[in-house]
């Protein structure tokens, strides 16, 4: 599996539809929060649209707790055109560790087995999938990972950093290959995929069973057709 990080402010329509066209298997979109799926709100449920050439294609909630994830899957539900549900379980960012959602599910275990359990039960699409950090200031992925795949998720996506370390440092493959060892569900590798070389070294060392490539897409669409064909491609050159 290749697929589009959602990336806030980066991955609309028409990002996507670029990156469909250069053979990304399965796009989701940017970050909505669950709160304003909730109320129908218009600007967000405007962000839910998706291009014909998407499929499968995922909606990424973030939710704080399992009512208001109940209620944006069930506006989701309405809408055949989604095939996933992916839950948010690692944004850095301040307003979402201070909103309890994003990243901070990582510090509140009962109310992120409630949020998954939930959303696992009442969902009426094709798959559910969920994508995490290895913790959120130590390391405890393993952990975090097998509770996901216990409360009901079919595929997890794992950035190898931590909360607290945003976008800085090195992704830890190492703990990306644990988690993939120790699940029976699809895992995905995130973090630093960003060329050919890179995303086969880190199938290499991780096994996992596939990619999700964010920041790597900005400005080289082209890396996922790249990946595929397994050369550099003309855009490239």
């Amino acid at each position: 599996i290749l697929a589009l990080a959602p990336l806030a402010g980066y991955t609309d329509l028409p990002f996507r539809k670029v990156v469909k066209k250069y053979d990304a298997d399965w796009t989701i979109s940017e970050m909505i929060n669950a709160n304003g799926l909730a109320y129908e709100n218009e600007k967000t449920l405007k962000m839910i649209q998706k291009n014909e050439n998407e499929t499968p294609y995922s909606v990424q909630i973030a939710a704080n707790s399992a009512e208001v994830a109940k209620k944006a899957i069930d506006i989701l539900n309405r809408y055949d055109f989604i095939d996933g549900i992916d839950l948010n379980v690692g944004c850095p960012v301040k307003k979402a560790i201070k909103s309890g959602y994003g990243g901070n599910l990582l510090n509140e275990v009962d109310n992120l087995k409630e949020i998954i359990k939930t959303i696992s039960k009442h969902h009426n699409k094709k798959f559910f999938s969920v994508k995490m950090r290895i913790g959120f200031d130590e390391i405890n992925g393993v952990d975090r990972a097998k509770l996901i795949e216990d409360c009901g998720a079919d595929i997890l996506t794992v950035h190898g950093r931590t909360v607290k370390q945003l976008y800085k440092g090195e992704t830890n493959y190492e703990e990306i290959a644990k988690i993939k060892e120790a699940l029976s569900i699809p895992v995905i590798a995130n973090g630093d995929i960003d060329s050919l070389q890179k995303y086969n070294w880190v199938m290499e060392y991780t096994k996992c069973d596939g990619a999700m490539i964010g920041r790597g897409a900005i400005g080289k669409p082209w890396i996922f057709k790249e990946i595929k064909n397994g050369k550099i491609t003309n855009e490239e050159k």
